[in-house]
């Protein structure tokens, strides 16, 4: 006997009229948050919710008609069916999308086109058993009743973190759409020839404190309505409608259910309400009671919590410091080798944090910083030695420049000083060798570059007679001799020039002064020279150079202790984690404040342990009745 449960919450309306018969069961339930556009269908507004789950529901039904006799068949093995199933779903709501084109007006991550759930049960009744393949997305639910096991969930809920039917707050992860991914849940049952299926939207579970709550309202609905097998009435569906409205509605509440295998309508009632009373006495009349005593104990606890709360919140705070502060005394002492003597406690700590991967890790960068430091600092030394040298050497060949053009111009007997005299004797003389040397060389490439050209222009063709060739012979030999004496002369202009400037060298200092007071005399005509922009240019280098080997000196300890406050702000948590650990170091550390902290958090997980007391006791009621209630973990399913 089929019955079904249609309750619109006003204002709401969004699950689809539930659809029941000697085949299947369905339900529907558009999703409001995600599918309130709303368009106008027909001449009435109507959400995208409230036509998502009508497409959808008939959709299934459709389905399930034109392949009833293939899921009977393949109710252990529906893969194939359900992706049928799930393309048929798609393409249905793809056209009336199309057909009305319909677009999402309130735009958001959100927004749906066409949300629903579905919950279904594709059935087979026989003597001795009942087949059932249960098809499901989002959390509308599929149970079976009987008077033995009671009430159990055959479908399961796509929810984040698994959470289960005793908790109310969960957010669902997969839900039909037209404009999105989903997937389609099966699972096949095979069930006792006696028992009512069931497939249910959330707004008839949901507001319900417990599913023993649940179990014990359908079965109480069971008992109390009239002629429970009458096939031209609905009146199970009728009753526990009725129930669900005085308990006060809250959502659409939406059921499709059938009855299986009874034929004694007052037997069955009878069954049913000796198990509703077994679950009032077990479950219902002691979940009640805890939850009197529970709002009591509440109101006892609710003024002092906070309190201890507070008082815990500031002793933690104030260990925290205490703790940060240890750390960096630790780090001051074992920066100056003072371990030794550092007070009791933090000894104990510089030891432990030795051993401390984040702290051996701080250390190591000190050293890296260190040993860089070091680095650039020998690495800019280098170059500022080589900016000086090249200054020297700059100046060199300026006053050697000047030597020539100053200090020696004069005759020799003008110089008073004798030194001097032989100076500018020995520089003449190497001077006039260098002259001549010069000459020599320009003269050799002369006559080279004659006799080359000579030759250039002979075109052998012309040569006739050995005569032609033997003079071509001879200019040849020429060529040799002149190249030869060019070699020569070169060498021995470049020799004499070495002579000179290393004479210069060598003597050096004897002219240094005389040039140093010709640069002050006359730094205006120096500053025009090329010269002088290179020694400023590398002047400037040295200064630069200069600062940053100061900066690169190694680190002091106000600069290490500094970093190490950045390294601990950035890590605290961590350290602090490892102090706590070790429950003698933190003994050694925190001392009073510590056991101070400890007897609060006690006193606060006595309290709240206390006020939970039979919330506690109701939640091992239903950690009891669970493992008969979940009978999805026993079934031959999956997904598509």
């Amino acid at each position: 006997m089929n019955f079904t449960v249609n309750k619109p919450l006003k204002g709401h309306d969004e699950d689809a009229p539930a659809y029941a018969d000697d085949r299947m069961l369905i339900v529907c339930d558009g999703l409001g948050g995600g599918g309130q556009n709303a368009y106008l269908i027909d001449g009435e507004k109507r959400t995208s919710a409230y036509l998502g789950s009508r497409k959808i529901s008939v959709a299934c039904q459709e389905f399930f008609s034109a392949h009833y006799d293939e899921f009977c068949e393949n109710m252990q093995n529906p893969g194939f069916l359900i992706a049928e199933l799930k393309t048929y779903i798609s393409n249905t709501l793809n056209q009336y999308v199309t057909e009305k084109g319909l677009k999402n007006i309130v735009r958001g991550k959100s927004m749906q086109m066409l949300p629903s759930t579905l919950a279904a049960v594709i059935y087979k009744h026989y003597d001795d058993h009942t087949d059932a393949l249960v098809v499901s997305a989002g959390d509308s639910r599929a149970f079976v009743l009987t008077p033995d096991k009671g009430l159990q969930q055959i479908s399961r809920d796509d929810v984040f973190d698994n959470v289960d039917a005793f908790e109310k707050s969960a957010t669902m992860t997969n839900n039909i759409r037209q404009d999105g991914e989903f997937h389609i849940n099966y699972g096949y049952f095979t069930l006792p020839p006696k028992c009512v299926l069931l497939v249910c939207t959330d707004g008839c579970f949901d507001y319900i404190s417990t599913p023993m709550e649940l179990e014990y309202r359908l079965e109480y609905s069971i008992s109390k309505c009239g002629d429970l097998l009458d096939p031209k009435s609905d009146n199970l569906g009728e009753y526990f409608g009725n129930v669900l409205v005085k308990s006060g509605l809250k959502d659409d509440c939406t059921m499709a259910g059938v009855i299986l295998g009874y034929t004694d309508s007052e037997g069955t009632k009878n069954l049913f309400l000796r198990r509703a009373l077994h679950i009032q006495e077990k479950y219902r009349n002691p979940c009640a009671q805890y939850d009197k005593e529970s709002l009591k104990r509440k109101d006892e606890v609710s003024s002092k919590l906070p309190d201890i709360e507070s008082k815990i919140t500031a002793l933690k705070a104030s260990v925290d410091v205490n703790l940060k502060n240890s750390l960096l005394n630790a780090f001051q002492q074992d920066l100056v080798g003072n371990a030794a003597y550092a007070p009791n406690g933090i000894r104990e700590l510089i030891v432990a944090l030795r051993g401390f991967d984040l702290y051996q890790k701080f250390l190591s960068e000190l050293r890296c910083a260190d040993e860089e430091s070091a680095r650039l600092s020998e690495e800019k030394n280098a170059e500022y030695l080589d900016e000086r040298t090249r200054i020297k050497q700059i100046f060199k060949v300026m006053r050697f420049d000047d030597f020539v053009s100053n200090l020696l111009s004069f005759n020799p007997v003008n110089f008073f000083n004798s030194d001097r005299s032989r100076y500018a004797s020995e520089y003449r003389r190497l001077q006039n060798a260098v002259n001549h040397a010069g000459r020599e060389y320009t003269e050799a490439l002369t006559e080279f570059s004659k006799v080359y050209e000579e030759l250039r222009k002979i075109e052998p063709k012309k040569l006739k007679s050995m005569d032609d060739f033997a003079m071509v012979s001879i200019r040849y030999g020429e060529l040799h001799r002149a190249f030869s004496e060019f070699v020569a002369t070169k060498q021995e202009l470049h020799r004499c020039k070495d002579s000179l400037k290393s004479f210069y060298m060598e003597n050096d200092d004897a002219v240094e002064q005389e040039f140093i007071s010709a640069w002050k005399r006359k730094f205006s005509a120096y500053t025009t020279r090329a010269q002088y922009k290179d020694i400023r240019a590398s002047y400037d280098r040295c200064i630069e150079l200069q600062t940053e080997i100061e900066n690169c000196t190694p680190l002091t300890n106000e600069q290490r202790i500094e970093k190490f406050k950045a390294y601990l702000d950035s890590n605290l948590q961590a350290f602090i984690a490892f102090i706590k650990s070790d429950i003698m170091l933190m003994q050694l550390v925190c001392g009073t404040a510590l056991n101070e902290l400890a007897a609060l958090e006690k006193q606060y997980e006595e309290l709240k342990k206390y006020g939970n007391e039979f919330d506690d006791k109701k939640y091992a009621l239903w950690m009891e009745y669970k493992p008969v209630y979940e009978l999805y973990d026993h079934c031959l399913g999956g997904k598509v």
